[in-house]
């Protein structure tokens, strides 16, 4: 898998931090043993001093919203739409719905467990969240200026090769092992 390098450029001062979206799979291990899927976004680190991946805490009713609309499917009363959407039978939908709902009652089992901030997925530490970031969606630098991301002219043919990757991470977001995430090759 290749992907493209942008850069992020402050509008308050003369920051440039080349970038590259690596395929990155979360998982929290429960404590149960289930698993619950993570999410990330771009955020500034302090500690780092760059742009970097942020773990980003889903709210609860909109994957509640999504764990009910899979568990539908599995009943069928939206079955006839995935089998026009997706082109499979009625099994196959049935099977991926259920992987789904599975998904989205780890990803709420971890929520309920969760009890500490967004932390950085490269130093770790717990981030602040910016209201800046929360209410209107800029990402901010440490000078105050908004990082945008662009492709340059100069990096719009150049590409980077990387392996999809699977960080197994505690309830609190703590990263236990980092491996590939063969499965990301296989969709």
């Amino acid at each position: 898998m290749s992907l493209p390098v942008g850069e992020y450029r402050c509008s308050g001062c003369s920051f440039v931090q080349p970038t590259v979206h690596q395929s990155i799979t979360l998982r929290y291990v429960l404590e149960d043993g289930r698993y619950g899927t993570g999410y990330r976004r771009a955020g500034w680190c302090k500690v780092c001093n760059a742009v970097v991946d942020v773990e980003w805490l889903p709210d609860a009713a909109d994957v509640q919203s999504e764990l009910a609309e899979a568990e539908r499917t599995i009943l069928g009363t939206t079955l006839e739409q995935m089998l026009k959407r997706f082109g499979r039978d009625p099994s196959s939908a049935q099977r991926r719905a259920a992987r789904h709902a599975e998904k989205h009652k780890g990803t709420l089992a971890w929520l309920a467990q969760r009890r500490s901030r967004p932390r950085c997925l490269k130093c770790g530490t717990e981030q602040d969240a910016t209201p800046e970031l929360e209410s209107s969606g800029e990402l901010r630098h440490s000078c105050g200026g908004v990082l945008e991301e662009v492709q340059p002219e100069a990096r719009a043919e150049m590409r980077v090769s990387v392996v999809p990757m699977r960080r197994v991470m505690s309830v609190e977001g703590r990263v236990l092992r980092t491996e590939r995430d063969d499965d990301k090759w296989l969709e």
